[in-house]
């Protein structure tokens, strides 16, 4: 008995660590996702700020106290590990884990309870866990474990509705389960009630015995945990529900028929080796990539048709196939799909027009609470099979408990899940790289944006312009700022409501030439401290870092504006400006020169320099075009009246020859040019100088750097002291 305990311990333990992996939440190490991680982590971070602990965020989503929407069971817990002083990523991938393993291990329950032995049971529950509609959803944060909590919801129905008697312990399971499901994912909430009324109606139907007792006593009290569970969920967030959407959300992310019948590349590693998946780009398919990345169901289906053949009939094999049908056709959206693609300028959304032969369930997606707001509904497929791998588990329970060579069975069962296993695992070096990189990306954001604390901490803030700001649930929360602005469309939509008119119409024209009058507006109609305008959106940027810079050229302008008006006072932080509104008096005080250094500056684009001859890199700006002109301009900087030394450190393959000047009024103003002669060196280390004189204080001062004809030279920093 020891020995045999100690084996099924031991398989336990391996079959969870290959589920950390393919999830990639082993902390320290990896990281499930960045983009989500984020904003959870945000969350998180806002709840850990207050004493001793909240439910709500304060430090963005101005001026409301915003409720998460989703995932409130995974924000809770690393909130709580956050104030312990843990990492945010490694909180995030503890509270995955964490989650994985209840995951887990309520599925290997449910297996033992369907009379499979132990050893098979953790198989089961490893082919469970190992499904690609579950993993390829890490980056979708709390809904991937709300898909995998699935055959624990099904563990506490299943065992409710087949007592033969009522259970306080049982319906206190069912209850608390009820709690948790609500307050992780809305979409697998509304599969759980689906799937205990499908058990519950084949248990109603075909069992004479519990029939009465079904219908009097255990269906009622599952609608009080159901309706009660979704009370609570409804009081924390404030309303009933939010806005449903568009019918072309629905329609384009319904399952194509070819999703389920043949695997797409790139996703799970041997059907790409035998060369069976289908390449499906992205920008040629409605919806998006997680519309069929993991909705492969051929293999399951097989299988479990043949389970269903050698049951004989039981409530609970009625009761899932019903399920089982009834969440395949819901996936499939309020349109047949067969192969269907769109140009690739074409909306990713799938209007009316373009619609196939209705399948006759919009009226369900418009009409029916909770189905209302499932518009990826492929994701019902997560339910289908659910309910499949039951009814695998079912007969392979079945067969153990009729077999007279139990052992010979058992081994000969051991290869249906270790097969479905084999052809779900994903490709285990590319997924190791991507969960390290997530992880690695994650500690980079967060210390690239650190500066924001000496920057903004203490004050309230807009970042211009706005919209689904993912990222700054973080930064308001980690660097000690408050914002208007919020991550998660669902909170932003609450928070534009009670946001104040002159702040939609700053952004609105952010970028317009009726900026200073929009900016000025919204300071005297508010409290507001500041603004910021990146350089990136706050959205895809948190996905993917460092960002793809896409607005240089306009926050270059809008600094040149700002600068000729004496009521703002613009500030340089990487990757973008502060602006501020202040006095004549508190310009001059701002402005004034420190002692030593007046500014010390990396050349980069995010810093305020430009070039039109160079390319910039991690390392300065480098000439690459081979023809004359000015390899470096800026960075318009504040200033006052004195005398100055700027100082610029040089790299060059050759000896060379630049002319520096430093000017203001974009160039209208000159106050000094030189010549530097500068050494061959790579060192980056090499310093030209040049001496300036300022008569009156300046808003943009400017270093610019002229380059002849075939000169190969790199500009890496540059240092403006107080002159002697």
């Amino acid at each position: 008995m020891r020995s045999r305990l100690s084996t099924d311990h031991f398989m336990m333990i391996c079959g969870f660590g290959i589920i950390v992996c393919i999830f990639g939440a082993l902390p320290g190490v990896m990281a499930p996702t960045m983009g989500q991680a984020i904003w959870l982590t945000g969350f998180s971070s806002a709840f850990a700020n207050d004493f001793p602990i909240s439910l709500y965020a304060t430090d963005f989503g101005y001026p409301l106290s915003s409720p998460i929407p989703f995932g409130l069971s995974g924000a809770l817990p690393c909130a709580i590990l956050i104030k312990m002083g843990v990492p945010q990523i490694d909180a995030y991938s503890l509270v995955f884990a964490a989650w994985l393993l209840v995951a887990y291990y309520f599925a290997i329950q449910l297996a033992k309870y369907l009379g499979v032995n132990p050893k098979l049971a953790v198989l089961l529950a490893l082919t469970w866990c190992t499904m690609p509609i579950l993993w390829t959803h890490v980056p979708y944060s709390m809904l991937s474990i709300g898909m995998v909590l699935m055959p624990t919801y099904a563990y506490a129905a299943i065992k409710f509705i087949q007592s033969n008697e009522f259970k306080l312990s049982d319906y206190a399971f069912l209850f608390f389960i009820c709690i948790i499901a609500v307050f992780t994912d809305g979409y697998t909430f509304v599969m759980f009630a689906i799937l205990y009324g499908g058990v519950s109606f084949g248990e109603i139907v075909l069992n004479r015995e519990n029939r009465r007792k079904s219908l009097l006593v255990f269906t009622p009290l599952a609608m009080v945990a159901f309706a009660m569970s979704y009370v609570l969920y409804t009081q924390y967030i404030g309303q009933g529900s939010y806005p449903p959407p568009k019918m072309e959300f629905f329609r384009a992310w319904g399952a194509d028929l070819t999703y389920f019948l043949q695997p797409t590349a790139n996703v799970t590693w041997l059907w790409d080796i035998l060369n069976l998946s289908a390449d499906r780009p992205d920008n040629l398919h409605y919806g998006d990539a997680s519309a069929h990345r993991g909705t492969f169901l051929l293999p399951l289906i097989l299988i479990s048709s043949f389970a269903v053949a050698r049951l004989h009939r039981s409530s609970l094999k009625c009761g899932l196939l019903i399920v089982a049908a009834f969440s395949l056709y819901m996936s499939l959206g309020p349109t047949f799909k067969i192969g269907a693609t769109r140009a690739e300028d074409e909306s990713r959304l799938m209007h009316a027009e373009a619609a196939g032969t209705p399948t006759g369930t919009q009226v369900l997606s418009e009409r029916v609470p909770g189905f209302k707001n499932m518009r990826a509904s492929y994701r019902w497929v997560v339910l289908t099979q659910l309910s499949l791998w039951i009814i695998v588990t079912l007969w392979l329970g079945n067969e153990q408990r009729t077999a007279t060579n139990r052992s010979k069975v058992s081994m000969q069962y051991y290869f249906i899940p270790l097969l479905l296993i084999l052809v779900q695992l994903p490709n285990p070096i590319k997924a190791m790289h991507d969960y390290s990189q997530a992880r690695h990306q994650f500690n980079t954001f967060a210390e690239d944006t650190s500066f924001f604390r000496k920057e903004l901490e203490g004050q309230l803030v807009a970042f211009l312009p706005y919209g689904n700001d993912f990222g700054v649930n973080f930064l308001a929360s980690t660097n000690g700022f408050q914002s208007f602005n919020i991550g998660g469309d669902k909170n932003w939509e609450e928070a534009k409501k009670v946001w104040p008119q002159s702040l939609h119409v700053a952004s609105r024209t952010i970028f317009s030439s009726s900026a200073p009058d929009n900016l000025t507006a919204l300071f005297s109609s508010t409290n507001i401290d500041a603004v910021v305008v990146l350089q990136h959106d706050l959205l895809w940027s948190v996905h993917s870092w460092p960002p793809a810079l896409s607005r240089i050229k306009e926050i270059n302008t809008l600094r040149t504006l700002l600068m000729a008006d004496d009521a703002f006072l613009v500030s340089e932080i990487p990757r973008g400006i502060v602006i501020r509104r202040i006095s004549k008096t508190e310009a001059a005080q701002m402005t004034a020169c420190p002692q030593e250094v007046c500014a010390r500056l990396n050349i980069r684009p995010d810093m305020g320099f430009g070039t039109m001859v160079g390319q910039f890199d991690m390392d300065g700006v480098t000439t690459t075009t081979g023809v004359s002109g000015y390899l470096l301009f800026g960075p318009y900087i504040n200033i006052e009246a004195g005398q100055y030394t700027a100082e610029i450190s040089f790299a060059a393959d050759q000896a060379a020859t630049v002319h520096v000047d430093v000017v203001s009024d974009l160039g209208k103003s000159v106050h000094a040019e030189k010549r530097i002669v500068i050494s061959a060196s790579e060192s980056g280390n090499l310093i030209g100088s040049i001496d300036f004189t300022l008569l009156d204080s300046v808003k943009d001062l400017e270093v610019r750097i002229r380059v002849d004809e075939n000169t190969t030279i790199r500009a890496t920093s540059l240092t403006i002291r107080p002159g002697k």
